[in-house]
């Protein structure tokens, strides 16, 4: 972290309050909210901090890069070997999301916006899921063509048997 700049400014907070005002006749009526006018100044300080992006290339896309290079193995892989295919992908995935979440703690809470590192980690999320999604788009695919296969092969077998 290093330090970006700061901030500071003066103001003057207005508040509506009827807070220790005298009621008429010591009974509690309603007063508009604009009846007693409350001011009081403030000073706002801040400071502004910022990370280096040699820490964003050295420590933080690694280990993403080498969990989705992990992941691409799957390709590789035969068809056949469906528990390990999708036993890698997945893993690749909970990886992904553990490092998003290790990463996260480490910012300031109070972010109303999304930062560069929840891009990436949204970029990750997606290829992961496109192979977990690809891995089992080919099983369906492999196991429908093997129905098929059957179903010809029992054809041909009753075909023989007739003559």
């Amino acid at each position: 972290w290093t330090l970006a700049g700061d901030v500071a400014t003066t103001c003057v907070a207005a508040y509506n309050t009827t807070f220790g005002q005298q009621q008429h006749g010591q009974q509690h009526a309603m007063l508009d909210d604009d009846a007693f006018p409350s001011t009081s100044p403030r000073f706002v300080f801040g400071v502004v901090v910022a990370r280096g992006a040699l820490l964003f290339v050295f420590k933080i896309l690694p280990p993403i890069i080498i969990t989705l290079l992990s992941s691409i193995v799957v390709f590789f892989l035969d068809i056949s070997q469906l528990n390990t295919r999708v036993g890698v992908a997945s893993s690749a995935l909970v990886a992904i999301s553990l490092l998003h979440s290790s990463f996260s703690s480490k910012l300031p809470a109070n972010l109303d916006r999304l930062t560069l590192l929840d891009w990436v980690f949204f970029c990750s999320y997606l290829i992961s899921g496109a192979i977990v999604a690809h891995t089992i788009v080919l099983n369906r695919r492999r196991q429908a063509l093997d129905r098929r296969l059957d179903q010809l092969h029992a054809a041909v077998d009753d075909a023989r048997s007739r003559k």
